[in-house]
Order: C-alpha cells, then structure tokens, then sequence
C-alpha cells in the first residue's frame, strides 16, 4: 500500500490511511503478543503474587470492554456467587487473561449477541466462565483454540486481525497461576471457556 502511494498509484486518502492503520495496529499487536510469549516460554515473564480479589478484576475486565460490546449491540452480563473471592495471584496478569478472552468474545460474536460471564465455587476453586453466542467452532478447532499461531479460517475468523496467540498467552498465565483453562461449547451457541483458580 505505502509503495503503491508512493508510485503514484494510489492517493493517501482517508479511506487507503485507515487500511495502513489497521494493518500497522495488527502488526504491532503481533509483536507485542510474540514478545509475551517468548518471556512466558522462557519462564521470564514477571508475576508479583499476592491475595488478589477475583471479582474485582473481572469487574475491571469487563468494564474496560464496556464501549466494544456497545458498538456490536452485545448483550453481556456478568454473575457471581457471594463472596469473599481472594486468590493468590497477579492482577495485571489476571486482567490480561481475561483481556485476551473478552476480546475474542467481541471480536468472532456476531452483532446482536450475548456474552456471559460467571463467577461461582466449586470445592477449592473458583469457576470463571466466559460464553458468547454463535457462531460455534466443532470439537477439532476447540481442541485447539489454544495453541500459538492456531486461527482457522471459520465463520468466527471475521477479518478481526488477531494474531492467533491471545489464548496461548492466556494459558500461559493461567498454568503460572496452577490453574486450569478449557474450552467447550456454549448453550448460547458460541464457545464457553472455563477457567479454574485455586482459593487462597
């Protein structure tokens, strides 16, 4: 595009400027992403532990995704069971987790959809539940979701740009807090993730 404007073949207009952007944020997202995830592989990404409140940061998750979900008219809500909900853990770090699977619920949910989350116990950990409505992805790509670079030209691709390693990070930060992630299918026709965190 830059080459073709300085040839004279296309003008730097407002609409050719917006395709530059988008395809410079997509690039700098990439590489923001590769350099988490060399220092989480190479076991130097920086976590500060202690007693975190779970739910504030899911609420502070899901506000900052307040505007996006807005603009895609997508319902979401978000429940928890009461409290108190402390883990030991990293709020920056957790924020990103969560960051990274709202972000995929607003980009591959279709306009007009729901997005669910959800806070509950279960024994001696707590539940995170993140679901979208459709459109669904079968077992094999669900399987996975979570593997770098993984982004299958399905319905939910939706020229959103990612980089296809949100989710990798993800798993990474939830492995750092000796937790379990798993995809599965949503009962809102989409994909539900599930995040288990040990009590502190």
């Amino acid at each position: 595009q830059i080459e073709a404007i300085q040839d004279g073949i296309h003008q730097a207009d407002e609409k050719t400027l917006g395709i530059l952007h988008h395809q410079i944020t997509t690039l700098n997202h990439l590489v923001n992403d590769l350099y988490e995830l060399s220092l989480s592989d190479l076991g130097t990404m920086r976590y500060e532990m202690k007693e975190v409140d779970l739910l504030a940061v899911l609420k502070r998750s899901v506000n900052a995704f307040k505007l996006a979900f807005e603009k895609k008219s997508i319902d979401y809500q978000l429940h928890c069971e009461n409290g108190p909900h402390l883990i030991l853990g990293d709020d920056n770090r957790l924020c990103q987790l969560f960051y990274n699977i709202l972000n995929n619920a607003v980009l591959y949910t279709d306009e007009g959809g729901s997005v669910r989350v959800n806070l509950s116990q279960q024994g001696k950990n707590f539940v995170v539940v993140i679901e979208d409505s459709k459109p669904a992805l079968n077992a094999e790509q669900m399987s996975r979701m979570f593997d770098r670079l993984y982004r299958k030209e399905s319905s939910r691709n939706k020229k959103s740009g990612g980089s296809g390693l949100g989710l990798a990070i993800a798993a990474n930060i939830v492995q750092a807090h000796s937790g379990q992630i798993t995809a599965h299918p949503s009962s809102l026709g989409g994909v539900k993730i599930e995040i288990k965190l040990a009590k502190a």
